[in-house]
């Protein structure tokens, strides 16, 4: 930081954007008595709260998204998206490919998190949804489907375990963002006994107690009609 100091004055204090950093300029207007003015600059460089996450352990990759990059599965440093293809019946293919809106979302957030960071499943498998409506955005809203049904299909799937197909209803009438969250919680957890039952293709992606603890949920997505999938991150 660089100070450079002359006649005293008025001052100014502006911003601007340099290279990803904050710079802040203090002026003050010239004196008529002096042939000096007072001008300091300064740089604040960003600073995370978390140690920096490499490139190479971070993944673009969306579990609701179409084509999914070749690497996603094969990619196990870090945090890393559970890879699942949106589920569509064969009958509502062209319902779903080519509506003309984005399909309906509920996202899951943590208070004093950056949003995408998504709420901790052991979080919600031990705390009541009273305690949960201070923890996650938005907690106690209730969420407005737009559907007339009272329930949902939340459907989940998991790399190497291709022959388990999981799905469980979702009572929505009166549900709030927090109690839709543990529900979804609760599903995750039904689904990882029941997986257990079965061999893993996968590398990596086995579904044990230690995986299931670093579990995160960061919303659920239609898929068609009432049928939802969730997406989530591990590790």
């Amino acid at each position: 930081m660089a100070l450079i100091l002359g006649a005293p004055g008025p001052l100014s204090l502006g911003t601007n954007s340099i290279a990803k950093n904050a710079a802040y300029t203090i002026c003050s207007s010239q004196s008529p008595h002096s042939p000096h003015s007072f001008r300091t600059q300064f740089y604040v460089q960003n600073m995370s709260l978390h140690p920096p996450v490499k490139i190479g352990q971070a993944s673009a990759y969306s579990a609701l998204s179409i084509n999914p990059p070749p690497h996603a599965i094969n990619d196990l440093r870090g945090p890393r998206v559970v890879p699942i293809l949106p589920y569509k019946h064969a009958s509502k293919w062209n319902t779903t490919m080519y509506r003309q809106h984005e399909p309906f979302t509920v996202t899951f957030d943590t208070r004093g998190m950056s949003a995408g960071y998504g709420v901790q499943h052991g979080d919600l498998s031990s705390y009541s949804a009273a305690i949960m409506n201070t923890v996650i955005v938005c907690g106690g809203e209730p969420v407005c489907f737009p559907t007339p049904s009272r329930k949902i299909q939340l459907r989940i799937v998991w790399p190497g375990y291709d022959t388990v197909d999981f799905s469980a209803a979702i009572d929505i009438h009166g549900i709030t963002v927090s109690q839709l969250a543990g529900r979804v919680a609760s599903l995750y957890t039904e689904f990882f006994k029941v997986a257990r039952q079965h061999e893993c293709t996968a590398d990596g992606w086995s579904v044990t107690h230690e995986l299931l603890e670093t579990l995160r949920i960061l919303g659920i997505r239609n898929a068609y009609d009432n049928i939802y999938q969730a997406e989530v991150i591990v590790g």
